[in-house]
């Protein structure tokens, strides 16, 4: 899930026009409080969460002394690209992601890359975990995901 413009919320929601950084702004802005234990809040953009986070949906990131397999994680992958992906498997220094509506794409990051895990909406490593495993059948639910919450939202 690419982040271009994030509301960046480090107490309490603004009483006023949402702060619009990049998703670089986000990342740097970011870790040092997410190191400090406080959590950063935020409107993702983008539907390669989709559907555990969808587009313009908030999101809370809390830093965690170590990242499992299925945790939904923002990092910085080898290519320089901020992303918000579930972990599919944990190396000693290296960690593979990939986008929750992605079909194959996966990208690598170091461990240290990783600044924190979403806290909120709650999802839980076991539904990622089920979701990596039934990649075959993603293209349809999404497809029948998309058709479902399209009507509703129009």
């Amino acid at each position: 899930m690419m982040i271009l413009h994030s509301h960046v919320w480090l107490s309490s929601p603004p009483r006023t026009n949402d702060l619009k950084i990049t998703a670089e702004e986000l990342y740097s802005t970011a870790r040092p409080v997410l190191d400090a234990g406080r959590a950063v809040s935020f409107r993702a953009a983008g539907n390669s969460m989709c559907p555990f986070i969808r587009d313009g949906e908030q999101v809370q990131l809390r830093a965690s002394s170590a990242y499992r397999k299925g945790d939904v994680v923002l990092c910085m992958t080898d290519e320089r690209k901020v992303v918000l992906h579930y972990i599919v498997s944990v190396g000693s220094d290296v960690c593979v992601l990939m986008g929750a509506s992605n079909l194959k794409k996966m990208e690598r990051c170091r461990y240290d890359a990783i600044i924190g895990r979403v806290e909120s909406p709650a999802i839980g490593r076991m539904q990622v975990r089920i979701w990596h495993s039934i990649r075959l059948l993603r293209r349809y639910l999404l497809w029948i995901y998309r058709k479902y919450y399209d009507s509703k939202t129009a």
